[in-house]
């Protein structure tokens, strides 16, 4: 819970926004100049960052105001409004989700349009359906860890920042970059390699 004026909590949805619309016009472009592997791995790895630099922040300010155990207050205010502390709390935490949201939407087309490019059109549809059904499952994954886990946000985004750097080793590692950029890039020596990864992982011979 932050514990200060309203204008100051809305401001993080806000600058969330900002960043995201920002972000829309800034970085699309480059998953065709850079490659979708890269683009949708380095823009997904600023969110687990990000929630991890919050996380340290949230108990390094809990023990400089000896709120430890005390729940999930973050903030305390004075007469209304932010103490030095907590407004400089505040500021690093507009600035980390205003890098969050600046790398959403690219993130979401990167890892779209990779992982569409990497599947068969007839699984295409699926993956469709699969990332709404994903959506869904996320918020429900997160109203039964708030009800049997715990209460505490940090506990979440630790859980979240796991997952999401687990999948990004998995992906980093495993899956190859999209044939299809590759031959649009005429890349051929390194198409040749993505195909044959490929056509090794689903058991073709060469």
């Amino acid at each position: 819970m932050i514990c200060t004026e309203p204008l100051y909590i809305g401001l993080l949805g806000t600058v969330s926004f900002v960043g995201f619309t920002l972000g829309s016009f800034l970085f699309l472009s480059k998953m065709d100049s850079h490659g979708r592997k890269p683009i949708a791995v380095e823009t997904t790895l600023i969110t687990p960052i990000g929630l991890g630099i919050i996380v340290a922040l949230s108990y390094f300010f809990k023990s400089q105001k000896g709120l430890e155990g005390q729940g999930d207050e973050l903030i305390t205010a004075t007469g209304g409004l932010p103490s030095p502390n907590s407004m400089l709390h505040l500021l690093i935490l507009y600035v980390l989700i205003f890098c969050i949201g600046l790398t959403f939407s690219t993130r979401q087309s990167a890892a779209f349009v990779y992982a569409c490019e990497l599947l068969p059109t007839q699984s295409q549809m699926l993956l469709s359906v699969s990332l709404f059904a994903f959506d869904g499952m996320v918020s429900i994954f997160a109203t039964l860890f708030f009800r049997f886990v715990s209460n505490h946000i940090d506990h979440f985004f630790m859980v979240v920042i796991v997952i999401m750097i687990a999948a990004l080793m998995y992906v980093w590692k495993v899956v190859p970059e999209s044939p299809k950029y590759l031959l649009q890039r005429e890349m051929y020596e390194e198409l040749g390699a993505c195909l044959f990864q490929i056509g090794t992982g689903n058991g073709i011979p060469s």
